[in-house]
């Protein structure tokens, strides 16, 4: 996980659990947009109906599913979770402001760093445990989404620039994101 992503869970975390702060919810960054903005960017990079192409859309619907799934399981820090229950209780209402959103429309990109943290971590350790098994990193759709930047989505590039960009892994479009709430 690059060092970025890394400082960005940190100031979350002490932000919630030493400060006793809430992230203002609905965000103004959620997780749905800015899966959104980083599908039309790598979207555009890939030919209609190829396999690449319906390889992002399976995993953007994927990390939606699990988001959606996980979110009041396991992504909460414990001052959280009234706020979780107050938002869950809305939702299953079926009235009012959130009204057909699901937590993907709600929750913003620092909770969606704490599920690529903790995927990150759940595949270090089933790597440590089975030797055997070894990642692919020349699969750019298993570490791109960490790479959506606002700055260059409507820009065209230079391809190796971009996969470049890509393999480095810059964080700016969530860490812009990130700092916009906090």
């Amino acid at each position: 996980m690059p060092d970025s992503l890394k400082a960005i869970l940190v100031d979350d975390w002490e932000k919630v659990t030493r400060e006793n702060r809430l992230v203002p919810l609905p965000s103004k960054t959620p997780v749905a947009q800015f899966l959104a903005d980083y599908s039309a960017s790598e979207g555009a990079k890939r030919r209609e109906g190829s396999a690449e192409a319906d390889i992002l859309e399976e995993v953007i619907a994927g990390v939606k599913e699990y988001f959606n799934k996980s979110i009041g399981r396991i992504l909460l820090y414990r001052f959280e979770r009234p706020q979780w229950s107050d938002i869950h209780a809305q939702l299953n209402k079926g009235t009012g402001d959130l009204t057909g959103k699901l937590p993907t429309d709600i929750y913003g990109v620092e909770h969606l760093c704490r599920l690529f943290g903790m995927c990150c971590l759940a595949t270090c350790q089933h790597l440590t445990n089975n030797s055997s098994i070894h990642a692919r990193p020349d699969r750019p759709y298993q570490h791109g989404l960490s790479s959506c930047e606002p700055s260059s989505r409507g820009a065209a590039q230079d391809d190796s620039v971009a996969q470049q960009e890509r393999r480095q892994l810059p964080v700016s479009g969530i860490r812009a994101a990130h700092s916009r709430l906090h």
